[in-house]
């Protein structure tokens, strides 16, 4: 049997509001497969982004798990789940998180830095062409518009092939033109064998995806 690319189980996240707790998750669980593209949507506050920071291992759940290529996330050390998130997990953020200091370039070998297989100058270079920004490799950040910032975003979280691509609004900046750009390359350039979790209020996001998960009030409905 092929080991899934994402396996949550029975997630449950609370956080305290004054002296109330606040159910983010209950009881949330969630396979992909191989090659697979599941979007999430749900109205603001039905535990989207709390779901994207559990399955990248940036926070604990209360209650279930999460494995990654089959190697535990939850409940492990800063340093190991630092590790794996390194190593098997590309993070697209709704902000850009280019480092300003870089070039375009240097900031793909920085995201590729982390994987088993470190890529190598003309891979980034070909993953820069295929994003349409290889004229922009030696271009800072702050020179960038707005629709080349989320494409360079994108390469960068793809940078060295991760197997699991996390998306939290990968198309809030950007316009409709520059939308349609971005799925298309999220399309073609998902890494083989990998899995992509588009956290998203789009409904073109929503209709690329190979099925949908409802969330609201932190239940898969």
């Amino acid at each position: 049997m092929t080991t899934p690319v994402v396996r949550a189980q029975g997630l449950h996240r609370f956080f305290r509001r004054g002296g109330e707790e606040v159910a983010a998750l209950r009881d949330v669980s969630l396979i992909l497969a191989p090659g697979e593209t599941v979007a999430v949507v749900g109205p603001s506050g039905s535990g989207k982004s709390t779901l994207l920071n559990l399955l990248a291992g940036l926070d604990d759940p209360d209650g279930g798990s999460v494995t990654v290529t089959g190697l535990p996330m939850s409940h492990q050390p800063a340093s190991t789940q630092a590790r794996l998130r390194g190593r098997r997990i590309g993070v697209l953020t709704q902000t850009s998180g280019l480092v300003e200091h870089l070039d375009v370039l240097d900031n793909l070998r920085l995201g590729g830095s982390f994987r088993p297989t470190v890529p190598g100058t003309s891979e980034l270079l070909a993953l820069l062409e295929a994003v349409g920004l290889r004229s922009r490799a030696r271009g800072r950040p702050s020179t960038l518009s707005g629709g080349e910032t989320a494409r360079a975003n994108l390469a960068v979280a793809l940078s060295g092939g991760p197997a699991l691509l996390l998306a939290d609004e990968p198309t809030a900046e950007v316009s409709r033109d520059d939308e349609a750009t971005v799925l298309d390359l999220l399309r073609a350039l998902q890494p083989a064998g990998g899995a992509t979790v588009l956290v998203t209020h789009s409904s073109a996001v929503a209709e690329s995806a190979d099925r949908v998960v409802h969330l609201v009030d932190g239940q898969v409905q």
